[in-house]
């Protein structure tokens, strides 16, 4: 009767934990349903930014720009700020700032001055960006795999709301300057309201980086290499670097297709205003569905498997895309920016799990650089594609042409990561054979 009691005693405290762990992971990714909030306005808004700045097109990438060099900054800072400072007290100064930031961009009139808000605006998002992946960890452990995906899930679903509030301002509004106005200004009412949320949650224990060298039992194993430890490190060091550059191409195409799919289905499909908002946000929406699918999916098939087949089906629709460019296919374009979407959706989250898969342990520094290396990239593929526009270079389908270019790019280097991973990975004992071993040695003793 004791041994039962203390049984249901122990069951308690774990259904309590995960209630308290479920409500940090709500929190955390209403949080993160705020930043891409924030973050998916500016691409349904931009030609309205350029006419409050008097700027051109080539003009506005500097925007992305802007934003992306403090972004990187703060996410380095960020990486030992959540080590020192409790996570949801800095979420909280991050949200409340990202907020003021929104409220203060349709103020704007000269483009230096918008640079210095969205600057302004890139460090406390990298801190939210930082937060929001590192804590989760930090919640679930080895379990993380479904809360990840349901923590980008919720970003993809603030970006693809975004838009969608844009438009309909701009269907109930006439004037372009009040439209930009009362934009941000919802946004910011929004994002604001979100900042306070964390504030009654616990935050998660922080924690150290882990010690490579550390023992694991049960579900934990350390599936280490036979061969010399330093040889074990240069592979580690060559695929966590090529992972990184990965993740590099990835987030700047992704984020690139957010920002200029509106401007280049209004310039070269002839789209209104509302209609190329309504595009942008079909393709932040599609992204957080494919998300929502790959939940479940995640589950059942590898990151190895995942990945191949959305790099395969991306390049398919981008090739769709720029061969019947001229044909100027309204419904095609609809369709392909759908699919589109849904084949990047699994990919950011998979390639996380990608070291785990090839023997790689992921750390939090590790987890930083592929976050800041992310960053790199969507700060400078929407300014090559702003550059590349000029009729002088390529013209309006830069967007396509270097988008798909780098998924290509990507291609190659997935077959590279999995060929020299695989190739230097060690055969390793199944899990479950390892635990029957485990038992049959308690047998004998």
């Amino acid at each position: 009767m004791l041994t039962i009691g203390k049984k249901h005693e122990t069951n308690k405290e774990d259904g309590e934990e995960s209630n308290k762990k479920r409500w940090q992971t709500l929190g955390i990714c209403v949080n993160y349903f705020s930043l891409g909030l924030a973050g998916g306005c500016i691409g349904p808004t931009l030609h309205q930014l350029e006419a409050k700045t008097t700027s051109s097109a080539d003009e506005m990438s500097l925007v992305f720009a802007s934003r992306g060099i403090p972004w990187i900054l703060g996410s380095i800072a960020a990486s030992r700020l959540y080590l020192k400072v409790r996570g949801h007290r800095l979420l909280w100064i991050s949200i409340f700032s990202i907020s003021i930031c929104m409220a203060l961009t349709p103020l704007m009139t000269n483009l230096w001055a918008l640079m210095t808000v969205s600057a302004l605006s890139g460090i406390f998002m990298s801190w939210v960006e930082v937060g929001v992946n590192t804590m989760v960890l930090w919640i679930w452990k080895e379990k993380v795999g479904p809360y990840m995906q349901l923590l980008h899930f919720s970003f993809g679903l603030g970006l693809g709301s975004s838009p969608f509030l844009v438009a309909a301002v701009m269907l109930v509004v006439s004037d372009s300057e009040s439209q930009l106005l009362i934009s941000y200004f919802l946004i910011s009412i929004l994002v604001g309201v979100s900042a306070f949320f964390p504030l009654k949650l616990e935050s998660p224990p922080i924690e150290d980086e882990i010690d490579h060298n550390t023992q694991y039992t049960n579900t934990q194993i350390d599936f280490r290499f036979n061969h010399d430890t330093q040889t074990s490190k240069y592979r580690n060091l060559i695929l966590i670097i090529l992972v990184t550059i990965y993740l590099l191409l990835y987030g700047g195409a992704e984020n690139a297709f957010g920002g200029w799919i509106s401007s280049y289905a209004y310039d070269v499909y002839g789209f209104g205003e509302a209609d190329s908002a309504y595009l942008n946000s079909v393709f932040w929406g599609s992204l957080t569905l494919g998300r929502l699918f790959s939940i479940p999916l995640a589950t059942k098939i590898s990151a190895k498997v995942l990945l191949i087949v959305d790099i395969c089906g991306s390049i398919s629709c981008l090739t769709i895309l720029l061969i019947y460019q001229e044909a100027k296919i309204k419904a095609l374009l609809w369709t392909c920016t759908i699919f589109f979407g849904v084949f990047m959706a699994p990919i950011f989250a998979s390639a996380f799990s990608v070291p785990q898969e090839l023997q790689v342990k992921v750390t939090s520094t590790t987890a930083s650089a592929f976050l800041i290396s992310s960053g790199i990239g969507d700060m400078i593929m929407p300014i090559f594609i702003g550059w590349f526009i000029n009729p002088k270079l390529i013209g309006n389908s830069a967007l396509l042409v270097i988008v798909l270019s780098v998924f290509v790019a990507c291609l190659i280097l997935y077959v590279i990561i999995f060929s020299f991973g695989i190739s230097t990975m060690d055969k390793r004992i199944n899990q479950v054979e390892l635990q029957g071993l485990i038992q049959l040695e308690k047998y004998w003793e």
